[in-house]
C-alpha cells in the first residue's frame, strides 16, 4: 500500500528465497503467488514442483496485513493484487502488439512459465482475444528453448547514412564483412564447416527522428518501400521525406534439423475430477473442478471455472472459458461467450 493508500504490485520480486509467504521459507510480504493461492487458483494440497507444500495460512496472514490497511476482505485484496498484476502484463502485451500496429484479436495468446496459465484467460480477455494456449511443457518452456535454440551470431554496425549518401555496392560489402566475421566464429566452434543461413536487415528512420524500425534488407528501393509501409502500420502515418539508414545488421544461424519432441502421454483419461473452491473478482465463492493435466486425453474439453495441475505449472480456466487438449499435448483455451 503506497502513501496514498493505493494498492501497488511490483516491480520488486520476492524471488525464490525466501519467496512468497506461502513457501514457508521466511517470506512475510504478500505476493501474486500468495494471492493465487488464497483465491483457490493454486491448489492448497498440491506440492509445487513435486515437493514444496504451500501454506494457505501463511498466504492469508501476509495478505491480511494489506487488507487491514485498506479496509476490505482478504479475498477482495487478493483479487485486487491479481487484477493489478494482470494490468501490468496486459500493458506489456499492448506494447508489442497494439503499439506496433497489430490487432491482438487476430492472434492466439500463448503463455509460459509455472504461473503463466494462472493469468492467461484474464490477459486474453483484457486484450479482447478469444483464443489462448498453454503449451505442452509450458512450465519449463524457457529452459527448453535455451536447450534447443539454434546457434548463431548477430552483428550490428552503425553507418549513419542519409538517403542520398547510400551506395548499395558499399553497403553490400559492409554486410559481407559482418557475415564473414559471423561465419568465422561459428566455424571455429564446429568440427566441420556448418551450413549457415544469413539474414540481413537495416535500422531506418525518417530524417530527424530519434527512433528506428528494423526492416529486412531486400535492395534499396524495396527496403524503403517496406519501411514506409511498416511505419504506416505501426504509427498510422508515413512521410515522403528523406530517410536515414542508421545501422546495418546481420543474423547468421547454423542450419539444424528441427527437434522432434515426444508427444504428450496421457497417464489415464479420468473422470475423477476433484472439487475445489475459487473466489471471483468480487470475492464471491464458487465451486471449481480440479484435474491433472495428464488425465486429459486429446479432444477432451473442460469448462471453467477449473484448475488444471501438472508438475511444473498450473492453469486456471476462468468462467466462460473452456480448455481442450490437442494431440501435441497443448492446452487450447477458448472464450465461450
Amino acid at each position: 500500500v503506497d502513501s496514498g493508500g493505493m494498492l501497488q504490485v511490483g516491480p520488486r520480486s520476492a524471488g525464490a528465497d525466501p519467496g512468497p509467504a506461502c513457501y514457508g521459507l521466511g517470506g512475510i510480504e504478500a505476493t501474486v503467488t500468495d494471492a493465487n493461492l488464497v483465491l483457490g487458483r493454486l491448489v492448497s494440497d498440491a506440492k509445487l514442483a513435486g515437493d514444496l507444500l504451500l501454506s494457505v495460512e501463511k498466504a492469508r496472514n501476509a495478505i491480511a496485513n494489506i487488507a487491514d490497511q485498506i479496509g476490505i476482505s482478504i479475498e477482495e485484496t487478493a483479487a485486487g493484487i491479481i487484477g493489478i498484476a494482470n494490468e501490468h502484463m496486459a500493458k506489456a502485451i499492448r506494447e508489442i502488439s497494439v503499439n506496433r500496429g497489430f490487432d491482438p484479436e487476430e492472434f492466439v495468446l500463448a503463455s509460459f512459465g509455472g504461473a503463466g496459465g494462472l493469468h492467461v484467460c484474464a490477459l486474453a480477455e483484457a486484450m479482447q482475444m478469444k483464443f489462448a494456449m498453454v503449451p505442452s511443457r509450458g512450465g519449463v518452456l524457457s529452459a527448453l528453448g535455451m536447450l534447443v535454440a539454434t546457434r548463431g551470431r548477430q552483428f550490428t554496425r552503425t553507418v549513419g547514412l542519409q538517403q542520398d549518401q547510400i551506395e548499395v555496392s558499399a553497403l553490400e560489402a559492409e554486410f559481407q564483412t559482418l557475415e564473414d566475421q559471423a561465419t568465422e566464429e561459428l566455424s571455429d566452434q564446429s568440427a566441420q564447416p556448418p551450413e549457415l543461413n544469413s539474414k540481413r536487415s537495416v535500422d531506418i528512420c525518417y530524417r530527424g527522428q530519434s527512433y528506428t524500425l528494423n526492416v529486412p534488407w531486400v535492395g534499396l528501393a524495396d527496403t524503403l518501400m517496406n519501411f514506409n509501409a511498416m511505419h504506416q502500420r505501426r504509427y498510422g502515418y508515413a512521410l515522403s521525406g528523406a530517410v536515414e539508414l542508421v545501422n546495418i545488421c546481420v543474423d547468421v544461424q547454423v542450419v539444424a534439423d528441427a527437434l522432434e519432441l515426444p508427444g504428450a502421454t496421457v497417464q489415464k483419461d479420468s473422470d475423477n475430477v476433484a472439487n475445489g473452491e475459487v473466489y471471483a473478482e468480487d470475492g464471491r465463492e464458487d465451486g471449481v473442478a480440479v484435474i491433472a493435466r495428464d488425465a486429459m486425453k486429446s479432444g477432451r474439453r473442460l469448462f471453467g471455472p477449473a484448475v488444471i495441475t501438472e508438475y511444473s505449472a498450473t492453469t486456471f480456466v476462468a468462467p466462460d472459458w473452456c480448455a481442450e487438449t490437442d494431440p501435441s499435448g497443448n492446452l487450447r483455451l477458448q472464450k465461450t461467450v
